[in-house]
């Protein structure tokens, strides 16, 4: 417990962007939540966790303008890299940690967790009451990606 306080302690102090006081003057179970996260995804799992917060999400529900990013990235090896896969595809237990996210930090509305290697995310977020994963939909052929509506809030665009 007392590691899991310590990494959460530097990781606000060295990250400017966690430390923006929007993000985390939500109170102890906010923080509680956060470090839900990394105890969970760290443990029996040799792999590094980044965070960002999303300042710019686009209607999203009302007082909740906030989304938590959190990049899983494997030190070096196969297995490791295995494990984020692993991770990734357990929809459960990210639903989990991010419905601890969104009722614990009040303005956040979504969690999406991405591995940068290949690129690829999870987006996770509060629909009409709810915590669910954003429903993935096809950008039309004929639209530019660079160009492309906001889909719609609970959804995200497929890669």
């Amino acid at each position: 417990m007392i590691k899991t306080f310590l990494i959460l302690t530097s990781f606000l102090i060295m990250d400017p962007v966690l430390a923006q006081p929007a993000f985390f003057r939500q109170g102890r179970n906010c923080e509680s939540a956060i470090n839900t996260i990394i105890t969970t995804l760290q443990e029996n799992n040799n792999i590094n966790i980044e965070f960002n917060v999303n300042n710019s999400i686009e209607n999203p529900p009302t007082g909740r303008p906030l989304g938590l990013i959190v990049w899983l990235e494997s030190p070096t090896s196969r297995e490791e890299a295995q494990q984020i896969v692993n991770i990734f595809n357990s929809p459960a237990l990210l639903i989990s940690l991010s419905r601890n996210v969104i009722n614990g930090c009040r303005q956040a509305s979504t969690v999406t967790y991405g591995i940068k290697s290949p690129p690829r995310g999870r987006t996770i977020g509060l629909v009409n009451g709810q915590v669910r994963e954003f429903e993935c939909v096809s950008l039309p052929p004929e639209v530019n990606p660079r160009n492309a509506p906001t889909p719609r809030w609970g959804q995200v665009y497929c890669p």
